[in-house]
């Protein structure tokens, strides 16, 4: 399988501050091809294309979820619109919720992981299970 995984930070390999951010992108990469991308894409299709090789699921990381600033939670240009399979592992509910869980419904993505087993909560919200 190869995935794109988009972070913000604390994901590399070398890292020891916030390990457990990167920890599901460092077991991946056991288990698959996966690239790497820190940020905010501003649009999934350009990024795709750079890419140069097939993608067959994009994982939004913990690290992307744990930002304060509310310009991590807008419309990302094409990812809606993608026929690619997309999960959000939402994290620190407690900040922004309202925000992160817009960012799901208007991106359209397809799962919603959460640590805080409060995806009843968010398939109500979002219509995403």
């Amino acid at each position: 399988m190869r995935i794109l995984y988009i972070d913000y930070g604390n994901v590399t390999d070398d890292n020891h501050i916030y390990q457990y951010y990167g920890d599901l992108y460092r077991e991946l990469k056991e288990l698959a091809q996966v690239t790497l991308v820190q940020g905010v894409p501003s649009d999934i299709k350009e990024l795709l294309i750079n890419l140069s090789r097939p993608i067959d699921c994009i994982v939004f990381g913990l690290g992307y979820f744990a930002q304060s600033n509310a310009a991590f939670y807008n419309e990302i240009k094409n990812l809606s619109k993608i026929k690619i399979p997309v999960v959000c592992m939402i994290h620190k509910p407690q900040t922004m919720l309202d925000e992160k869980l817009n960012f799901c419904k208007i991106n359209n993505i397809n799962l919603i992981v959460d640590s805080h087993s409060s995806y009843k909560e968010f398939e109500e919200k979002t219509g995403i299970i």
